[in-house]
């Protein structure tokens, strides 16, 4: 059986044909156990997909006291020459010389301390997936390790061709776990949150807000997707995280979707909170001409 047969036959996630298989992102979510498998000298490499995504945890601090600012950190990336111009207004919407910035600034492995210090609950939420990864390898003797060094954190092996199965088991019976969420959880509609009633320093608080987070991120790729959909449906281009129709409607998607007409229009914005269905409104009345 091929790989990717044996990957769907295990923990029933579509992917790739071939010697390198990436997961069906479209049908099964950005939180689905694997994310990427191939076949190497030293035995299968297997990679998780994102534990969480890093630019949703964030602290409120003066921008003079960001450990980039000024480009003193040195990390050669879009926002560097932001940093090094004082430009924080553009780059992270500092407002009255303050910012939420987010840990998605930063890299997991060679900037940990400032992880440890400035973003506390993601190094939390961190550690204790690794605990939970070194205590589930012990008890089942597998190799996952949490990787630090990718953009987004995941986990990742090596393992025989004989190892593969059980090691597919193994990522399906505690991938919930780490994450908060599964993979194809709903978004359709998503019910309210109180982030601030939330105890974030407890376990219990901490994966609560893991998994709002996870949401979010389930319902902003569900969001991309029928933005395609639409550009497909009606003509147009899409650019990067711009959907232009070819109307001249455009839409943009970051933390939220903004919506323009032309270069000065301005239709409105829709945060990521109400789910899918708001969504969907929002472009019905956006494309029907009315401002949301």
């Amino acid at each position: 059986m091929s790989m990717a047969g044996i990957i769907e036959q295990t923990i029933g996630l579509a992917g790739s044909e071939g010697p390198e298989w990436n997961v069906d992102q479209r049908r099964h979510g950005p939180f689905a156990p694997l994310l990427y498998a191939t076949e190497t000298a030293s035995g299968i490499h297997l990679v998780t997909s994102p534990l969480t995504q890093t630019e949703w945890w964030q602290t409120f601090m003066p921008v003079s006291l960001c450990p980039r600012y000024e480009g003193k950190l040195g990390i050669d990336d879009w926002i560097e020459p932001f940093c090094k111009t004082k430009r924080c207004v553009d780059a992270c919407s500092a407002e009255d010389g303050f910012v939420e910035l987010r840990a998605n600034r930063f890299r997991l492995a060679t900037d940990a301390e400032i992880i440890y210090k400035r973003f506390p609950h993601l190094h939390a939420f961190l550690d204790r997936a690794e605990k939970l990864v070194i205590a589930h390898n012990q008890a089942k003797q597998m190799g996952w390790q949490l990787a630090r060094d990718y953009p987004l954190p995941c986990l990742q092996v090596v393992v025989p061709h004989d190892y593969l199965i059980p090691h597919l088991q193994g990522l399906a019976a505690m991938f919930t776990l780490l994450t908060g969420v599964i993979s194809d959880a709903s978004v359709e509609v998503l019910a309210p949150f109180d982030i601030e009633g939330t105890d974030i320093d407890t376990e219990s608080g901490l994966m609560a807000t893991a998994q709002h987070f996870a949401l979010l991120e389930i319902l902003r790729r569900q969001a991309e997707f029928v933005f395609a959909d639409l550009i497909t449906e009606r003509g147009g281009e899409v650019n990067g995280s711009e959907y232009k129709l070819a109307s001249g409607l455009r839409y943009l998607i970051t933390t939220q979707v903004e919506c323009y007409m032309g270069e000065t229009g301005y239709m409105g914005q829709l945060a990521f909170k109400g789910g899918l269905a708001e969504v969907r409104r929002f472009i019905a009345t956006t494309l029907g001409g009315g401002r949301w």
